[in-house]
């Protein structure tokens, strides 16, 4: 009797510790909640801590995709992550030069849709495919403004959609 009063004191606990605050660098236009222990992913592990390393995390049916420069690995699905979210296009997760973990949708923020995925250069660049867009983004300096091709049809280019995220030294929690 006693847990059933005190059990929406401690669902508004709850609530209130995975509130999102109104941190306009972080984005809420796509749902993202996911966890991963990085060791049981190499992609994943090598970018942890290692600047100007990225790679992308993306849902494929039953399957996750983590590509990196160096390898592309599919994972199959845990029970867990069936329900996890991975934004519009996937993710970028990667250490600017900063040494900042970040994480990024992998969808090109300007033509908002899932086909358009970012494409990643070895030298930390996320380059739209679409070819009346081409906006290529600086990942190891994400302050820096993109470099918008003559002949874009964005005049106004968007900033990356980045989410939320923290390694405590055995898992990564990405959420916005």
């Amino acid at each position: 009797m006693v847990l059933m009063k005190k059990l929406p004191i401690l669902l508004i606990s709850l609530l209130m510790l995975t509130a999102c605050s109104d941190d306009p660098k972080y984005s809420n236009e796509n749902p993202v909640q996911c966890l991963f222990n990085p060791l049981q992913y190499t992609e994943l592990n090598l970018v942890i801590g290692n600047i100007g390393q990225y790679m992308t995390l993306r849902k494929s049916s039953s399957k996750i995709v983590m590509t990196s420069a160096s390898s592309s690995t599919t994972y199959n699905l845990d029970a867990t992550q069936k329900y996890f979210e991975y934004g519009l296009g996937g993710l970028i997760v990667g250490t600017t030069y900063d040494q900042e973990l970040v994480v990024y949708d992998l969808a090109c923020p300007n033509c908002n849709r899932a086909n358009y995925r970012l494409v990643l250069s070895d030298d930390g660049f996320a380059t739209c495919p679409n070819s009346k867009c081409g906006i290529k983004y600086n990942l190891n300096y994400p302050k820096m403004s993109p470099e918008v091709p003559e002949g874009c049809i964005h005049e106004k280019p968007r900033v990356l959609f980045q989410y939320r995220v923290i390694f405590d030294g055995t898992y990564v929690r990405i959420w916005n």
